[in-house]
């Protein structure tokens, strides 16, 4: 369960900058995540729903943007998507290929609320 380890990992570095800046509530969490990762989203958030009770994370709305798995094959000179995690060219099914996008895993951008004193 995949989902489960990277749910843990974006609660606790979250977790981590809200303790270090004060904020106080997270309202929104855009996550890039590749394609090689294998992630389903709906579980994904499913999870995270869980993890995050009780914390300044509970009920923020997490997005997540897949970006595609991307080839660049060295036999067949194309640059090629695929939809699944198999390491070889989609035009020419040779596998001697060079992985261009795909195993991004990070937080592009966070809506918070912090508490003026």
């Amino acid at each position: 369960m995949n989902e489960l380890v990277l749910a843990h990992s974006i609660n606790n570095a979250i977790l981590d900058l809200c303790k270090q800046a004060g904020f106080t509530k997270v309202r929104r969490i855009l996550l890039k995540i590749g394609g090689m990762k294998n992630v389903n989203p709906e579980l994904m958030n499913s999870i995270f729903s869980i993890i995050a009770k009780g914390q300044p994370t509970e009920g923020a709305n997490l997005l997540i943007m897949t970006i595609p798995v991307t080839l660049n094959c060295y036999d067949c000179k194309r640059r090629g998507y695929r939809e699944d995690t198999e390491f070889k060219c989609p035009s020419c099914g040779s596998r001697n290929v060079k992985l261009l996008t795909g195993l991004e895993f990070s937080v592009e951008s966070l809506e918070v609320e912090k508490n003026l004193e």
